[in-house]
């Protein structure tokens, strides 16, 4: 709601074919600063045939063929977007780019690469935020054994200046052939270490998590680059927004309390009970997991006392 087109156009040249992709606007104000000013956000949205799918990565449990394509112009396009806001361009060279996780691991390498080495966002700055290394962005190279290794002309850049930082060569004992295909190099690029290697500074969701990231356990394989950064990497505690979540006021709650009244608290499990269709009892605990179905997040720990939370 509120998306207006710009008219404003650009094409990217991404694996032999030319791809031009349209940027749509939204501004959300947020009212005057202290000298009088209007304040607010500028939205940019992308728009091209390869994002309008029913899947963000993939169907029926298959990733898209041509993922790597679709992201790498995703972060030509994300590039761009500052010098295509309508109106007067506030931004030039000033920018920063907060770019998240593998999908957007080209960003960096295209800003050195491209931008950079042509005089462009000299000034811009890229921070490259990992939320999760279990996530990389793997592609071998070739995709198949019937089709030509890429390189990073196919990416839209000049040469391949900065190719290293993708690499990741398989050892033999991970490979599809197990070393018996000569053909089988273990050759592939991982976004995510593009990412790392190349970002002006890198950001993760906790202290904790930035160490967590540099052990062999919790870098999956990544933690050598993940080590290589260390001077230039911090760990940002997530938070939440204590007015927006406080229970004395949240609109979204039944019954209000707080620290020195708790008996609305009842009221409200009692409430979530009723419309979960379970039992209203108070003395009933409520257990639940938010995260996604992965080993990782240790659902195979809360499958293992089931029995015992029910009993």
């Amino acid at each position: 709601e509120g998306v207006m087109p710009t008219g404003i156009k650009r094409s990217f040249g991404l694996f032999g074919s030319g791809h031009e992709v349209q940027y749509f606007h939204k501004w959300l104000p947020l009212g005057l600063d202290r000298w009088g000013n209007e304040t607010g956000v500028d939205h940019v949205f992308v728009e091209h045939p390869c994002f309008r799918r029913p899947g963000m990565y993939g169907e029926w449990g298959r990733d898209y063929d041509d993922n790597l394509m679709r992201f790498a112009l995703f972060s030509w396009a994300s590039i761009e977007a500052p010098l295509c806001v309508p109106g007067e361009v506030p931004f030039g060279d000033n920018v920063i780019y907060l770019a998240n996780d593998w999908q957007t691991g080209l960003v960096p390498l295209i800003l050195t690469s491209h931008y950079r080495r042509h005089r462009a966002l000299e000034n811009s700055r890229c921070i490259f935020v990992v939320h999760n290394m279990g996530y990389q962005g793997v592609y071998p190279n070739p995709p198949n054994w019937a089709q030509p290794k890429f390189g990073l002309g196919d990416f839209g850049l000049r040469d391949q200046a900065y190719y290293d930082k993708l690499l990741w060569t398989f050892p033999v004992d991970e490979r599809p052939s197990k070393g018996r295909d000569p053909r089988d190099d273990g050759e592939a690029i991982k976004l995510l270490r593009g990412g790392i290697e190349m970002a002006d500074r890198v950001v993760t969701v906790a202290p904790s998590y930035k160490d967590e990231m540099q052990s062999h356990e919790g870098g999956f394989g990544l933690h050598d680059t993940a080590r290589g950064r260390a001077y230039h990497l911090d760990g940002i505690l997530n938070g939440i927004d204590i007015k927006e979540w406080d229970p004395a006021t949240d609109n979204r709650l039944q019954h209000h309390y707080h620290s020195d009244d708790m008996h609305n608290k009842t009221l409200c499990k009692q409430a979530l009970q009723a419309e979960l269709g379970l039992d209203q009892k108070a003395d009933t605990p409520i257990v639940a997991f938010i995260g996604r179905l992965a080993p990782q997040k240790g659902v195979d720990l809360i499958e293992q006392v089931f029995g015992w939370l029910m009993g």
